[in-house]
């Protein structure tokens, strides 16, 4: 089963009559933010575009943070716990690889502009 995650802007509560909608586009200087993390993409999620492939890094993110990407809405507070457990992984160990110092950066712009996660499988 395939599994992408997206950043997204945080889902509020909404009135009946209102016709915005619930997920916008992020913002072109969010996505500025993005441009360079460099995290495996796939057919709805591309690298460098506020999204990944989450099935590629759903172990080491759940084994990292204790959060599991398969929940459909992830919102900000967790998504700032998660990059605060990746960033303190980071400065626990030694040898890192390149993929988790990727995912930080991912969180850190979602951390940075108060965005949740959408997981879509």
């Amino acid at each position: 089963m395939g599994l992408d995650t997206f950043a997204i802007y945080p889902q509020i509560q909404k009135d009946e009559d209102d016709d915005t909608p619930t997920n916008p586009e992020l913002s072109k200087d969010i996505m500025k933010d993005f441009a360079n993390i460099k995290l495996w993409g796939s057919m709805f999620s591309k690298t460098g575009q506020g999204s990944f492939k989450g099935k590629v890094y759903i172990e080491e993110i759940e084994k990292i943070t204790d959060v599991s990407l398969y929940q459909e809405y992830i919102g900000p507070d967790i998504v700032e716990n998660m990059c605060e457990e990746i960033q303190e992984y980071i400065d626990d160990n030694d040898e890192v690889s390149e993929h988790i110092t990727e995912l930080c950066k991912f969180f850190k712009v979602c951390v940075k502009h108060g965005l949740a996660l959408n997981n879509w499988w």
